[in-house]
């Protein structure tokens, strides 16, 4: 398959009002990569497997990416919202090296590419990125940070972390305009568990 990463997703659910959410809190396992992870109390899971479909077409996404139908062949693990302002998700693609070339390229272009779609809405100037490592239970993932200055008295930040596990392109997503959010998600990640057997 022609991989491409759904970059524009969280774009999208930021200009949303959100209407569609089911409160709920308890531990969740992910098969496929292994992973447990608890869902912060005051989070609640977003239903958007309809949702999605209606926010691409809504969106006029269709013209712009070539590669928009690979969008359905990632699987949303997990969209967990505080606030319209402050979420993750969860979601991993099928990446075949042999067919979809380097993950490490993918990636650099990923990022080019979220930081350009971001840009499409905000000024550049206001715009500062970072790259680093992170580890979630001994387990490295490449950090991508996107600071956006709305003006003087508003921030917001997009984390994206990613990995290629599995046979997977494994990616978390986190946006935050608060600190406390910001801090719910992190001590969600640092406290969740791998199996190390994957």
């Amino acid at each position: 398959m022609s991989y491409s990463k759904n970059i524009f997703f969280p774009i999208i659910l930021l200009l949303l009002t959100i209407t569609s959410y089911s409160q709920n809190n308890q531990e969740y396992f992910f098969d496929n990569v292994g992973w447990t992870i608890t869902l912060p109390q005051d989070f609640a899971l977003y239903d958007f497997i309809d949702e999605s479909r209606s926010m691409q077409q809504a969106s006029g996404m269709d013209d712009e990416y070539d590669a928009a139908p690979d969008m359905f062949a990632s699987q949303t693990m997990m969209l967990a919202i505080k606030d319209r302002f402050n979420y993750f998700n969860i979601t991993i693609t099928p990446f075949d090296a042999e067919e979809d070339g380097s993950w490490e390229a993918a990636m650099q272009s990923w990022k080019h590419q979220a930081y350009k779609n971001m840009a499409k809405i905000i000024e550049s100037e206001k715009l500062d990125t970072a790259s680093s490592v992170e580890y979630i239970d001994g387990i490295a993932f490449a950090k991508f940070h996107i600071a956006v200055r709305v003006d003087e008295n508003m921030r917001f930040d997009m984390f994206l972390l990613s990995r290629w596990h599995n046979g997977f392109d494994f990616c978390i997503t986190y946006l935050n305009m608060d600190e406390e959010a910001r801090k719910q998600i992190e001590m969600m990640l640092h406290g969740s568990r791998f199996n190390k057997m994957h």
